[in-house]
């Protein structure tokens, strides 16, 4: 795998109670040899977003899952898969590390 390399962004945010702060998100990807790509890490500060792919022999896509995890320790991940002929299923669990709690919500096929 080739690490292409790190894009960090820069602004202000306001909370709820109106006070502004400095976020900072960076970027991460990774590239294969055949420079599709594989990895991309979104660092929120509060949580990070991961998304993987996985591809057919013929370059498209097989696979795409989105973890997103919380400072907190909750996880949610969804997983798109597809045929070789457009959009197949779609897996959605969650899990909480702080309660010990994991289930996955649903598995249903988008073309129907």
């Amino acid at each position: 795998m080739t690490v292409i390399g790190d894009l960090t962004q820069s602004r202000r945010k306001s909370n709820r109670f109106g006070y502004e702060t400095d976020v900072t998100t960076l970027y991460k990807y990774e590239y294969d040899n055949q420079n599709r790509k594989k990895k991309e890490i979104v660092d929120y500060s509060d949580y990070v977003i991961t998304y993987d792919y996985t591809y057919y022999g013929n370059g498209m896509i097989k696979t795409q899952k989105a973890t997103t995890t919380s400072n907190s320790g909750i996880t949610h991940e969804t997983l798109y898969e597809y045929s070789m002929f457009g959009f197949q299923t779609k897996t959605i669990s969650y899990s909480d590390a702080n309660y010990g709690v994991e289930y996955k919500v649903m598995v249903y096929n988008l073309n129907n």
